[in-house]
């Protein structure tokens, strides 16, 4: 088999509004620039990743298309909140 590298440049958008020392923070706008056979494709992760589009029929499993995205887009989230949480506290 040949080997296949698979790889998406992920970004997104933090925003933190303060107020009376207090800070809420929404994460948005996240995509992914993703490269296959050499063309390039912007992915939209919030719709990408839904649950109409992503789970199966019955809601308890995920599709095979593109779950990837879903999974690695839960598990960044989770780092990234978890890393906020350690640097706020």
């Amino acid at each position: 088999k040949i080997l296949v590298l698979d790889r998406a440049e992920f970004s997104y958008i933090i925003k933190a509004d303060c107020f009376d020392g207090k800070a809420t923070l929404k994460i948005e706008r996240l995509l992914y620039k993703y490269e296959a056979n050499r063309t390039v494709q912007v992915l939209h992760a919030e719709k990408l990743i839904t649950d109409k589009l992503m789970l199966t029929n019955g809601g308890d499993r995920l599709k095979k298309m593109n779950s990837k995205f879903r999974k690695k887009t839960v598990d960044r989230m989770n780092e990234l909140i978890a890393q906020l949480r350690r640097e706020i506290h």
